[in-house]
């Protein structure tokens, strides 16, 4: 199946029975910011910056049951503007790790796989797509995961059955950033420090791995797949004391568990020549949050559950149409934030190029997106509008409107997004202001 094949192999460069094979691509990114972006402290500003970074994959030949993998990824900021706001004035943009990347190189995969009856297990760091937590590829260099992974294709007929244990990651989406991992708790609760004596960081989190188990079906026209993800072990969390103030001591809290499951299934009907599919989501997440001690208690939770659906209509002579939409319902005495695509899943239907769904924070939001594209030979295009609606009274977002404009060609691809977004009434009591903004990236890759 497919979730098999992206678990276990790369693009091949170079393939040889007794070598091995490699993999690769190389990658040049540019990006400018323009608009309300929020760097500039004068109102309107512009800024961009262009990079470049290379991924290897070698994946020895099977030494009897066995194989090892050796992954290498390096990036590097050749160019980095500073502000020009609309008064002339400049500043240092300081955009590089927002807008495209941080400086590193390092192995970011290093594991080993090993054939049994049970299946392919795979060990190490390693990349893994999945719904929730995945490689997120959309800069220089995906997130990858330390994990144990069982793989299996055969106990049931078309069903792919994944089980892993996942201890940390690291890129994009990480608490870090590139290069270094850290615990999958960490990441989800948006904080990297697991000194709870560590008063430099709001948050100070357990470290605790995750449990992933999912079955992934597809036969004709029909697919289905099924995730859950579970931190079952209790996270301790320490609000740190206020620096500030001698008397102030730190809150414990617990979060037990983690309970995050994820559901999808599409067909796909035949109308002649043209096909029309339709496909619904959901996911679910929650936990509780107590204090810790004598007289401990349950405070809080985590209670956010996301559905969606779309239509797409392949025409047969390049042209296909989408619609689709997204409903989040949270519990109103929910925790802000949360474990929601934090470890580098973004499964939504009606989600945007750049614009984040946890813009609308703990609060209800519903999108709607509509799309065109059409394909050519080696070219495609495409546009998409995409409608965002949150609560009002929780969250910075209150609504947005989003335009994405696409064009590819062979290894040449473009990205055009403009955003029109509205404040919630409590961010603009804190300084925030209506933003309109433009996000253009071009990429060039060259895939070995």
């Amino acid at each position: 199946s497919l979730v098999a094949a992206t678990l276990l192999s790369g693009n091949v460069m170079a393939e040889d029975a007794n070598v091995g094979k490699l993999s690769g691509d190389i990658r040049v990114l540019f990006m400018n910011k323009g608009g309300d972006t929020g760097y500039g402290t004068k109102g309107e500003d512009s800024a961009s910056a262009l990079s470049a970074g290379a991924n290897f994959l070698y994946e020895s030949p099977k030494i009897g049951a066995m194989s090892f993998g050796l992954g290498f990824t390096a990036q590097s900021n050749v160019y980095e503007s500073d502000i020009s706001d609309k008064t002339g004035a400049t500043e240092n943009a300081g955009i590089a790790g927002d807008m495209s990347i941080e400086e590193n190189a390092h192995i970011n995969q290093i594991y080993a796989t090993y054939d049994c009856d049970l299946g392919t297990i795979k060990a190490g760091r390693q990349i893994l797509d999945t719904p929730m937590a995945g490689s997120d590829d959309v800069r220089l260099t995906p997130n990858t995961f330390q994990a144990v992974a069982l793989i299996n294709t055969t106990a049931i007929p078309n069903t792919t059955i994944v089980a892993a244990q996942v201890a940390t990651m690291q890129g994009w989406d990480s608490a870090e950033g590139i290069g270094t991992h850290v615990a999958m708790t960490n990441a989800a609760l948006g904080a990297a420090s697991e000194d709870a004596n560590d008063s430099s960081s709001l948050y100070n989190v357990e470290a605790n791995g995750a449990t992933v188990v999912g079955l992934v079906y597809g036969q004709g026209d029909f697919n289905a797949q099924l995730w859950s993800y579970n931190i079952v072990n209790s996270t301790s969390v320490m609000l740190s004391s206020d620096p500030d103030d001698a008397t102030s001591t730190p809150t414990s809290l617990e979060i037990s568990p983690i309970m995050l499951n994820y559901v999808d299934a599409g067909y796909s009907l035949a109308l002649g020549d043209m096909k029309l599919g339709v496909a619904g989501q959901y996911y679910a997440f929650k936990a509780d949050i107590s204090t810790t001690g004598t007289g401990s208690k349950t405070i809080n939770n985590l209670d956010h559950s996301v559905m969606g659906a779309k239509i797409e209509l392949d025409t047969g002579f390049g042209l296909t149409a989408m619609i689709a939409g997204n409903v989040a319902d949270v519990d109103k005495k929910s925790f802000a934030g949360g474990v929601l695509n934090v470890w580098g899943g973004y499964p939504e239907y009606a989600i945007a190029d750049e614009y984040w769904l946890n813009s609308f924070g703990n609060g209800d939001f519903s999108t709607m997106k509509a799309a065109l594209g059409y394909e050519y030979g080696d070219m495609s295009f495409g546009v998409a509008g995409t409608t965002f609606s949150g609560d009002e009274k929780r969250g910075d977002d209150e609504a947005a409107t989003i335009v994405d404009v696409t064009a590819s060609y062979k290894a040449l691809s473009f990205v055009y997004e403009s955003q029109s977004v509205e404040k919630t009434k409590t961010a603009k009591a804190n300084g925030d202001k209506d933003t309109d903004q433009t996000v253009m990236k071009l990429y060039v890759t060259k895939t070995f």
